[in-house]
């Protein structure tokens, strides 16, 4: 199950416009986090735990991914506008300039 997770991503990331260095950071958050909610998994399963508790904290890996996936396609869009922008006036260059999309992580 978690091998498609990571498969659907990549799927994702792939059919975005963003440039590869965003693809591949984003790709290896995602196998990261997948590995760890693989040891979380496994170690639920060893020491017989509830799993409802657990399940709040694997959802909202997918709710950091969808978060991280969104800010790299805004800042793609952003920067192919910016570029698209570059022959207009000083006032509005700086505008676009100063408007930027950065994911933080709240965890």
């Amino acid at each position: 199950l978690l091998t498609m997770v990571m498969e659907k991503h990549s799927q994702c990331l792939n059919a975005l416009p963003l440039d590869d260095s965003h693809r591949v950071q984003l790709e290896n958050n995602v196998s990261k986090d997948i590995s760890d909610i693989r040891d979380i998994l496994k170690t639920v399963s060893l020491m017989k735990w509830q799993a409802s508790r657990i399940s709040e904290l694997v959802s909202g890996y997918g709710e950091t991914w969808s978060s991280q996936i969104l800010t790299a396609l805004l800042s793609a869009r952003a920067k192919s506008r910016f570029d698209l922008i570059q022959k207009s006036s000083p006032e509005e260059l700086q505008y676009f300039r100063n408007h930027q999309f950065v994911y933080i992580d709240a965890r």
